[in-house]
């Protein structure tokens, strides 16, 4: 295996390193990655190699060369170098330490212990999208009372990518509510300290003005492959989406293999798709391994991630195509309160608990969003839905909405639907 998005690859180790590698591991990931890693090491012949990382992959010869020279072979290979996180653009460099790029969540421990003893009244976060939102609610929940976050982002609203418009203003507002400071349709065109040394944020929106802050947190959502190894080795890049072309067993050359957020991976559904989230990761992860073994597996994975917005009860499951450029349908169950309020006032005030949104394109089903229906089984019934392939492109807006209906009775009573949007 070449790869973990973290410049350590698995090949061997010494007793120190294992003591070492695994507080390393815990820190970053948690202790459920530490127990994958404890049972790994089990096998004898199961070796971690640590402060390595892979220069060269010939894929004709076999072998892999590390930095420092080192020539590795191999039967067969698994690439999962992951994404290339993007760094926040103009800042400068007396700035450049109050800033942080989100990686993991061990990235935000230390920005809530700072504003837990009182060093940071003011942390920023660059970035409207479900990390940007996950982040910024996570500062507001455990960092200190006093602690102010802000959320700056160009689109009009958060996690603007997948929610329909009626939606993402909704989560916007909630945002607010929990004291979280918005600023859509902004950008941050430079940051830097001034002769005080406190940071100031210029931020481009109706008008340019600066914001003062203690620590900014940058989390972007997107990122492109880290596929550097594949394109000296030849193999061919999708120029759609950065990734390494793999065929359905996930090959990119005879014994490699390529998974998780470097692989661009074929679809019957999506046509060729690079999928970036954990689930992905595990599922490309599972099915290289047991083909490498011997198996001829093809993946056939329709991509799941999920978003926890926990301060706001609410869990989003996005299954499929969630794309809000696409036309849905949104089926939910909402708390009205008409009394005394206009039809408009009416709808921006209702409050959703549940609901289904459906993504269509060309007539088919391609995606859908649950929102707070955790259950196994409801993603495992979006999936079958959106396998199905129903055509729906003869029929008129009302009969879509009726078909969709239909599809969401186990998930709400036909009672309890009370908007169709």
């Amino acid at each position: 295996m070449v790869g973990d998005n973290s410049r350590m690859n698995t090949i061997g180790y010494t007793d120190q390193d294992r003591e070492d590698y695994s507080v390393v591991i815990e820190r970053r990931y948690g202790s459920y990655y530490l127990l994958c890693l404890q049972k790994f090491l089990e096998e004898p012949s199961n070796t971690v190699l640590m402060g390595h990382y892979a220069t060269k992959l010939d894929v004709q010869k076999k072998t892999v060369q590390l930095h420092e020279g080192t020539v590795v072979s191999f039967d067969k290979c698994f690439v999962a170098t992951g994404g290339v996180y993007p760094s926040l653009k103009n800042v400068q460099p007396s700035a450049e330490s109050h800033v942080t790029t989100f990686h993991r969540k061990c990235d935000l421990e230390h920005i809530i212990d700072k504003s837990q003893n009182g060093e940071f009244q003011h942390v920023v976060v660059v970035g409207g999208g479900s990390l940007g939102t996950e982040v910024a609610l996570e500062l507001k929940r455990r960092g200190s009372p006093d602690l102010k976050v802000s959320q700056i982002y160009a689109e009009p609203g958060v996690i603007h990518r997948n929610l329909p418009d009626y939606f993402r203003a909704y989560c916007t507002a909630l945002l607010r509510s929990k004291g979280i400071d918005q600023r859509n349709f902004s950008l941050v065109t430079n940051v830097e300290t001034d002769s005080k040394g406190k940071l100031q944020l210029t931020i481009d929106s109706w008008d340019q003005y600066t914001m003062e802050a203690d620590h900014v947190i940058f989390a972007p959502t997107h990122i492109d492959a880290r596929n550097e190894l594949a394109v000296e080795a030849g193999l061919e890049i999708d120029q759609n989406n950065s990734g390494v072309v793999v065929n359905k067993e996930l090959l990119a050359f005879s014994d490699v293999y390529f998974g998780g957020d470097v692989a661009s991976c074929p679809s019957s559904i999506f046509g060729r798709i690079r999928v970036q989230n954990y689930n992905h990761a595990r599922a490309t992860g599972t099915l290289a391994a047991r083909n490498m073994l011997g198996g001829r597996e093809v993946y056939n994975d329709i991509p799941t991630s999920e978003v926890f917005l926990t301060e706001i009860n609410m869990k989003h499951n996005l299954v499929g195509i969630v794309d809000a450029k696409l036309e849905t349908v949104g089926l939910w169950e909402v708390n009205k309160n008409k009394k005394g309020k206009t039809e408009d006032q009416h709808f921006f005030t209702s409050r959703y608990n549940k609901g289904v949104v459906f993504y269509l394109s060309e007539g088919k089903i391609v995606g859908m969003l649950l929102t707070n229906l955790n259950e196994s089984s409801h993603v495992e019934k979006a999936r079958n839905i959106i396998s199905g392939q129903v055509d729906y492109s003869d029929l008129t807006r009302q009969e879509i909405e009726l078909e969709c209906k239909e599809k969401v009775w186990d998930y709400l009573s036909s009672t309890s639907i009370s908007a169709i949007y």
